[in-house]
């Protein structure tokens, strides 16, 4: 078991028809585990994680992807609340979710762009992995996950490259605005 991490958007009720739900094009938007782990290796390391390392390699400011793993649906916004104790920590915390959702809100223009550019630049960049540090601490295995060779393709989303997951994020974007989605966040769970 491990954890995951879902692409959601503001009328993910539309985009989850059963058509959908059971057939190829979900699998084909799937983001990888190592993403997971990639997004949270902020949280672990002592220094740059490999997401800021990688923004500045390419120069290009991927802070769009921190937006969108602080979004909170309503959903989230209920369990939060639920765990303050006073009113004033409340309020806080409305401050706070309405302040990250603001920065999230509205960005399926801004997401695509900064995937396809981060694509184009990764794609033109030789050895990615001996490039970045991994603090001793190199749980994503990046000789192979940011590989952009063939033989890093993986048969199934569990072990997609950087690359696959990118290119997933961006299939599912271009879906999702087919589909009239205009914010997409990240869930993890």
């Amino acid at each position: 078991m491990g954890l995951d991490i879902f692409l959601v958007t503001d009328n993910t009720a539309e985009l989850d028809t059963a058509e959908y739900l059971t057939g190829d094009l979900r699998q084909q938007h799937r983001l990888s585990r190592t993403f997971c782990n990639f997004m949270c290796r902020q949280y672990v390391v002592e220094g740059e994680a490999e997401l800021e390392q990688i923004a500045k390699l390419v120069k290009l400011d991927l802070a769009i992807f921190h937006e969108m793993e602080l979004y909170a649906d309503e959903y989230a916004i209920s369990e939060m609340l639920e765990e303050a104790s006073t009113g004033a920590e409340r309020e806080r915390i409305r401050v706070q979710i309405q302040e990250a959702n603001a920065k999230c809100e509205n960005n399926i223009d801004r997401l695509l762009t900064t995937v396809e550019t981060l694509i184009q630049r990764l794609s033109g960049m030789p050895d990615l992995p001996s490039q970045l540090n991994d603090h001793g601490c190199d749980t994503l295995k990046n000789n192979r996950y940011f590989a952009r060779l063939p033989e890093a393709a993986g048969s199934t989303y569990f072990d997609n490259s950087f690359l696959q997951d990118l290119g997933n994020m961006k299939s599912f974007i271009e879906y999702a605005k087919s589909k009239g989605s205009r914010t997409v966040y990240f869930h993890i769970g």
